[in-house]
């Protein structure tokens, strides 16, 4: 349709010519070019405008897409879905309940103790007279170490111990744990550990 509306303004442009040039008239050719001078401009910003629109209606019947974003998983990058400032919430753990066994056999240390302290106590202080002996080296001062016994419930000796003093000479716990101490106690009707001090000398 363009085309043959260029034709038909071209066509119209050189008849102008002719009737100008058969009539002699300087004046009406230049009229008559600058016409189709216009004419030609007009045809050209016709197409371009025409260009343009095309262009425009091809730009919008594109349909527009929108860009796809990766899939990002908390645990691929170390996100901590705990809440910041929240204290994690564990699971509580119920109370044992002791059976009435062990309330029993509780029941009856605690009432042995006392008759097992002083009996492991005067035993061990009838063999201090021969530990100082056996051990102390003399020199000034004295000495206090731990002693710790367990005792079974018929009263027979299963366990003793005796511990170092800092401010003891050296060597004194090591030559009393040498010594042979057959302590025993009345028997308690249940297994008891006691412990004591051995002051030297």
């Amino acid at each position: 349709m363009r085309t043959l509306v260029l034709l038909l303004i071209a066509s119209a442009g050189i008849l102008a010519l002719a009737a100008l040039f058969l009539s002699g008239g300087p004046d009406r050719v230049e009229l008559v070019r600058a016409g189709a001078v216009a004419q030609e401009s007009l045809g050209v910003r016709a197409a371009a405008a025409d260009s343009a629109r095309r262009g425009d209606s091809a730009v919008a019947e594109e349909p527009a897409t929108s860009p796809v974003l990766p899939e990002i998983r908390p645990e691929a990058v170390g996100i901590d879905r705990r809440v910041e400032g929240r204290p994690e919430v564990q699971q509580a753990t119920p109370p044992v309940e002791p059976s009435e066994a062990d309330v029993a056999r509780s029941e009856a240390i605690a009432a042995a103790m006392p008759a097992a302290m002083k009996d492991f106590e005067g035993g061990l202080d009838a063999k201090r007279r021969g530990l100082r002996n056996a051990c102390w080296k003399g020199g000034q001062g004295s000495a206090k170490l731990p002693v710790e016994a367990s005792f079974a419930a018929d009263g027979s000796l299963l366990a003793l111990s005796i511990s170092d003093d800092r401010a003891s000479p050296a060597g004194l716990g090591t030559c009393l744990r040498a010594q042979p101490l057959p302590l025993s106690i009345s028997a308690p009707g249940v297994e008891v550990t006691v412990k004591t001090m051995l002051t030297l000398p």
